[in-house]
């Protein structure tokens, strides 16, 4: 099969909502496990950052405190999260749930940014990579995926543009070029690793359905296999309940053969005379 093919069957298989639905119940454990490890990381993240704001020289006891608690609350929220995370069974209330938790962590982010000195911007590499993590590791629905990261990436833009003070030229090209190139190939690498996986459900599908067609006719052969009663006079063959049927139904109840019927020569010559 060539690629523009299998690019087409994908691009054709996206628009069944049925498919789609398929593919997310096929995918349900594995991104379940993945959820739960990215929650992992995340509390542990959110637990360093506790300590660092806590026993900062420079920090605010109040602030150091109030940054704290809300990070203590998005740890509580995480592992509440990861714990019923394995009670869920449905895709889209798996959504539901993350799109929760990715909303959480973002405002969280935006809002601890917000309060830094307005001069401060060492946390942009903390933003980009949460908004890498949106794109790549949290395996959201397409449309739920990119309207995370575009809202997320609007918020920091505001952050940094129209709340912020740029101290310099050269620091705000450099954040405006980090942030555009984390979505850019969020995009394109999400875009691409969603392809390649459904791609491989529908290899697996075609995989399944090729295997069950096999089995059929596997039994349909082993129907018509052993040692089979008929009769030496008329050649009717005995069924298993018992009764005489020809021959001809026989084959065709337990076959995809079908008959025709015409007078070899022997037969031909008889029926002249």
């Amino acid at each position: 099969m060539t690629a523009e093919a299998s690019i087409h069957r994908w691009s054709e298989s996206r628009k069944d909502p049925k498919f789609e639905a398929a593919f997310r119940s096929y995918r349900l454990e594995a991104d379940r496990t993945l959820l739960q490890v990215s929650s992992a990381i995340v509390v542990l993240a959110v637990i360093g950052y506790i300590f660092n704001d806590i026993r900062n020289p420079n920090s605010e006891s109040t602030k150091a405190l109030t940054f704290a608690a809300v990070r203590i609350s998005l740890v509580a929220l995480t592992i509440t999260y990861a714990f019923f995370l394995k009670r869920v069974q449905n895709a889209r209330v798996m959504d539901a749930m993350t799109m929760l938790i990715v909303l959480g962590v973002t405002t969280a982010s935006l809002w601890v940014d917000a309060s830094r000195p307005r001069d401060f911007y060492t946390h942009v590499g903390a933003d980009v990579v949460i908004l890498i993590g949106i794109y790549l590791v949290i395996p959201l629905s397409q449309f739920l995926r990119f309207a995370s990261a575009m809202g997320y990436t609007a918020g920091l833009f505001f952050l940094y543009f129209g709340y912020k003070e740029v101290p310099n030229a050269m620091t705000g090209t450099s954040v405006v070029v980090s942030v555009l190139i984390a979505n850019i190939l969020g995009i394109l690498i999400s875009i691409r690793h969603a392809r390649v996986q459904r791609m491989e459900f529908t290899a697996l599908r075609r995989e399944q359905a090729a295997r069950q067609e096999l089995e059929l006719t596997q039994t349909e052969i082993r129907s018509l296999s052993g040692l089979i009663p008929i009769c030496a006079g008329c050649k009717n063959v005995r069924n298993d309940e018992g009764f005489w049927e020809q021959v001809e139904s026989y084959v065709r109840d337990r076959s995809e053969a079908e008959f025709s019927h015409s007078l070899c020569p022997t037969c031909l010559e008889d029926y002249s005379d």
